[in-house]
This record gives structure tokens, C-alpha cells and sequence, in this order.
């Protein structure tokens, strides 16, 4: 009997970084487990997670001429890589990665849908044109779809992206709570962060962790900063990632009068320490699947004020474990921030709140073991429709999670 394989497809590495976890507990039950993305800064990670990097030229956009030539390389890997499982990520990597496994007549073709493409804050004609990519992917190339939030399961049954049989909620690619625990990391952490960026240890601080992409929306994150002050009350926040609006986010914390106040750390590899230095955190998001730097932030402990958007209120219990604004309600999110900052028993009680509700639902090892017995489920059913061959073994223990 062999072990299975899989292969994982993803437009870039920063995205497959999330879900590197994934692919190692896999790979410790003895399964081949690959990767088809466009290689970037994370090439050694991906080595070290993967037993194959295989470059594919990718677009992030759908819609780009130039994901032609990554279909076409993909069909050549699954051709010369005969794969048990397909499981597609990313807008583009999903449509073409089930496409190429279509294609190529691979036994199960699975699809993680990490916010679809349209949502309730897109455009009419460009939600019109991911709705029907959507729905011809899953009803023609899908064995699954998952989905990470509530809106997007209900969507994907009311447009027919796939049947309700073949549709599945998730709860995200998981969080190591062990590494993003406040109580491995001390006190210490706190006071260096802070003096590595420049701020009073007794300052307040807080934080967001997110790509300088439109999306994200930093801009809010400054308006936050700048209504604070000119109410008088004054905290530091700390930006962390990259991204192409970067420079444009550090020259309006400028031109707002609170570039004293606001500190780009670039992109870290360290973002528990981040976390640590902060007294709560802010999440101004335009659009989300199930945001992984939310959770973390939770699962740090720390009370958090977000958007009241996909994703985010999958997360998020408003005034029990967080806080919910409606988008770009600046003067929400600064009374919300204000009162977390002033009222340390209530922010510790949030922040509290948030770990445990992290640890019960969207911790990594009970994300794995349910991904390891639905990778399982759709070999069984591949199995007993003929589609896979019957050496394939896919019931061995699962104790080295």
C-alpha cells in the first residue's frame, strides 16, 4: 500500500505560508505533499515544508492573460506527477488549479475558498464575474469547497456554487496557540519591542498587522490616531507588513501631524513580539475571509476593535471578546479604543475571553486533525466512486498530530 499525495496550489509563497502547517502534519503521517506556487521571499521555507517547490508563473488577479501560461505549466506537473488530491487556495490558484486537475482527471479536487472574490463591499459587475467563475469551478471541478465565514457558505448556496453536499464550513487555517501565547513570551518582550521602535514603556499602544494593500485600509488605522490625539488622548500604533501603499501610508501619518506617533515596522517574522508590545488592537479591514491576524492578536490575549465585516463577525462576539465598528466609522473605532486603553479590568477581561475562544475553535491542532479526516472522507469517497486506485492507504493513525 502507498501513502497518498497532495498537491497544494496557491498563487504566491507569503500566502502559502499559513497553511505550511498543513502540509507538514501531512507529510508526518508519511504522505508526499508538494507545492505549485509563484516563489518569492519564502522559497527556504517552502523547502522545508514541502517535499517539491514547484514554480508556476501566477497572477493574483483572476482575470490576468498571464495565469494562461500558468495553467499550462500546472497540467505539465500533474501530467509528470500523478497526485491523488488537488487542493486549490487563492482566488486564481483555486479557478486554475481545479482547472489543470480537471483537466488531468486527478481523484479529488479540492477547493479552500479564503473569502470569495465577491462580497457585499465589491462592485456589482465584478461580483457578477466571480460569481459565474465561482460557480462553473465548483459544479464542474470541485469534490469540495470550503468556506471560512458564515456570509460566504450562505452565498455560495444561494448563487449554486456547488451543492450543499459538496460545501463545507471551516474554521480557518488555525493558530498555533503555543507560540502566540503572552505567557511565553514575559514581560520582557514588551519593554524591548517598545524600545526597539522608540516608544515610553508607559505609553499606550496599539497595533495592526496587515499587507499596505487597499483592503486593509492603514489610512483608518491614521484617522484613528489623529482623533485621538485632538480629543486628547494620545496613543502610538504600531504598522506592521509591506506592501505598495506603504509609502503612501507613512507620508498621510505625516502630512495627519501624528507621524511622531505612528511606527512602520516593515515585514516581521516575529509577530508575537509585536503583539506583546500592545495594549489592544485595531483590524479596519474592508474585506476578509477569516482574518488570521485578528485571531493571533486573540489569541495573545489582547482586546480588539474591528470591522463589522465578513469574517470578522465570525470572530468577533461584539462586547464579549472584542469589539465591532461599522467600516470606516473613525469615530467608532477611536471611542472603542478609548475606552479599551481606559479601562484596563474590561480590556483584560476582552483580551481573556478572546484566547479562550481561540484555543476552543480556531486552534492549529484541532484545524489539523479535522483537515487530516476530511482529507481522509473525500479519499474514501475517490475510493469507492473508482476514481482512486485501490493501493492508496488512507486510514493510518493520526496520534503524531
Amino acid at each position: 500500500m502507498r501513502k497518498p499525495r497532495i498537491l497544494f496550489v496557491a498563487t504566491v509563497d507569503r500566502f502559502v505560508r499559513f497553511i505550511m502547517p498543513h502540509a507538514i502534519a501531512c507529510r508526518k503521517l508519511g504522505w508526499t505533499v508538494d507545492v505549485a506556487c509563484h516563489a518569492t521571499f519564502f522559497a527556504d521555507e517552502l523547502s522545508g515544508a514541502f517535499d517539491t517547490v514547484h514554480e508556476t508563473p501566477f497572477s493574483r488577479s483572476p482575470l490576468s492573460p498571464s495565469n494562461v501560461r500558468a495553467y499550462r505549466r500546472l497540467v505539465d506537473v500533474l501530467r509528470a506527477n500523478p497526485y491523488d488530491i488537488v487542493h486549490s487556495h487563492t482566488p486564481a490558484g483555486g479557478f486554475i488549479g481545479r482547472a489543470a486537475a480537471a483537466k488531468t482527471n486527478v481523484p479529488v479536487k479540492l477547493y479552500t475558498a479564503h473569502g470569495f472574490h465577491f462580497h457585499p463591499q465589491g462592485g456589482r459587475l465584478a461580483n457578477s464575474v466571480f460569481v459565474a467563475l465561482e460557480r462553473y469551478a465548483g459544479q464542474h471541478w470541485s469534490d469540495s469547497v470550503e468556506v471560512m465565514n458564515r456570509i460566504d457558505y450562505d452565498a455560495a448556496l444561494s448563487y449554486n456554487i456547488v451543492p450543499r453536499s459538496r460545501l463545507r464550513l471551516v474554521n480557518g487555517v488555525g493558530v498555533d496557540t503555543a507560540r502566540f501565547d503572552p505567557n511565553t513570551l514575559g514581560e520582557n518582550a514588551r519593554r524591548e519591542v517598545r524600545a526597539e521602535l522608540g516608544i515610553p514603556d508607559a505609553a499606550s499602544v496599539i497595533g495592526y498587522v496587515a499587507e499596505f494593500v487597499p483592503r486593509k485600509r492603514q489610512n483608518d488605522a491614521i484617522a484613528v490616531v489623529k482623533r485621538l490625539r485632538d480629543g486628547g488622548r494620545e496613543c502610538h500604533l504600531v504598522l506592521a507588513g509591506e506592501g505598495p501603499l506603504r509609502r503612501e501610508i507613512e507620508r498621510l501619518a505625516q502630512a495627519s501631524g501624528v507621524g511622531d506617533l505612528c511606527h512602520f515596522t516593515g515585514f516581521r517574522r516575529d509577530t508575537p513580539r509585536i503583539f506583546a508590545a500592545l495594549d489592544a488592537f485595531l483590524f479596519p479591514s474592508r474585506q476578509e475571509g477569516l482574518p488570521v491576524a485578528l485571531i493571533e492578536a486573540m489569541s495573545m490575549r489582547l482586546p480588539s476593535v474591528a470591522t463589522r465585516i465578513r469574517g470578522n463577525e465570525d470572530v468577533i462576539v461584539d462586547g464579549v471578546n472584542g469589539t465591532l465598528v461599522h467600516l470606516s466609522d473613525i469615530d467608532g473605532m477611536a471611542c472603542a479604543i478609548r475606552s479599551l486603553l481606559d479601562g484596563q479590568e474590561h480590556a483584560a477581561k476582552i483580551g481573556a475571553q478572546a484566547r479562550s475562544d481561540v484555543e476552543r475553535k480556531y486552534s492549529l491542532e484541532s484545524v489539523l486533525t479535522d483537515r487530516i479526516s476530511d482529507y481522509r472522507r473525500l479519499l474514501d469517497a475517490a475510493l469507492l466512486s473508482g476514481r482512486l486506485d485501490s493501493d492508496c492507504e488512507v486510514r493510518e493513525a493520526i496520534d503524531v498530530l
